[in-house]
């Protein structure tokens, strides 16, 4: 890998992660282990980007992403295709209640729990 390769990689990450209102992500064990996902996930931390995660229960979720992430929304291990709908329309919604109306969400459960409702 070439510095030259890897700093064409940022700079498009960067320009995707800048360009977009909010950042979304499947969060599983797969993720945290793919270099571009974590790249991903730092460049919009960096950018102030509002973040957005789906979780398979029983994925971990370091405590510091939870304390930044302004949406979690947990899917069962097993969930169907229109499980994972579901929850993305849910995530969606609340992100876009989010921007439209800077109204804070409430933080994720550490527990892995479902969200309470937001105000």
């Amino acid at each position: 890998m070439s510095d030259k390769w890897l700093k064409l990689v940022v700079k498009d990450i960067k320009n995707k992660v800048e360009g977009s209102s909010i950042f979304t992500g499947i969060f599983s064990s797969d993720y945290v282990k793919d270099p571009l996902c974590i790249l991903q996930l730092g460049t919009a931390i960096l950018l102030d980007k509002p973040i957005a995660l789906l979780v398979v229960n029983g994925t971990k979720v370091p405590e510091h992403i939870k304390k930044i992430a302004q949406h979690i929304e947990y899917l069962p291990d097993n969930h169907s295709k229109e499980q994972f709908e579901q929850a993305t329309k849910r995530m969606l919604t609340k992100m876009t209640d989010f921007i439209t109306t800077r109204i804070p969400l409430t933080p994720a459960p550490s527990n892995g729990e479902p969200q309470k409702k937001s105000r």
